[in-house]
């Protein structure tokens, strides 16, 4: 754990302090996962969309389970999805923290990643990750 965390302070170092827009939620990548380590529920859905230059992607229910994702379903047919494409909000963290984006917006309550930014969109490069609606799951 330390040193994922010495790892996590020299890529939130290397992102500018523009670079985490949302004013409302955490300011830098290691504040972010603190308040979403403190806090994550074992258990949780989201719903994740992505868009690039040429293509946007319909919204998708993921559902985390113990830190498993174990369904994704387009949210407009329903239709179930590869879970092996879709990630855990600590997989993101971890996405974040070995490649830099280009910027993050965090959720202000529970800190998780709300939108990705990969650069750059106009020259067909770059990508949005947005997730929303982060609910969690009670146990049975």
């Amino acid at each position: 754990m330390r040193t994922f965390l010495g790892y996590v302070l020299v890529v939130a170092a290397a992102i500018s302090p523009g670079a985490c827009r949302d004013s409302t939620g955490p300011n830098s990548v290691v504040g972010a996962r603190i308040l979403w380590d403190a806090h994550k529920p074992s258990s949780y859905s989201y719903v994740a969309s992505s868009t690039c230059f040429c293509l946007v992607t319909a919204p998708v229910g993921v559902q985390v389970v113990n830190g498993i994702v174990t369904s994704a379903r387009r949210t407009d047919t329903g239709e179930a999805l590869p879970t092996s494409n879709y990630f855990t909000i600590d997989d993101l963290f971890d996405q974040i923290a070995s490649s830099p984006p280009s910027s993050v917006e965090f959720d202000a309550r529970l800190g998780y990643p709300t939108k990705i930014y990969r650069c750059c969109l106009e020259n067909d490069s770059g990508s949005i990750i947005s997730i929303r609606d982060l609910t969690p799951l009670i146990a049975d």
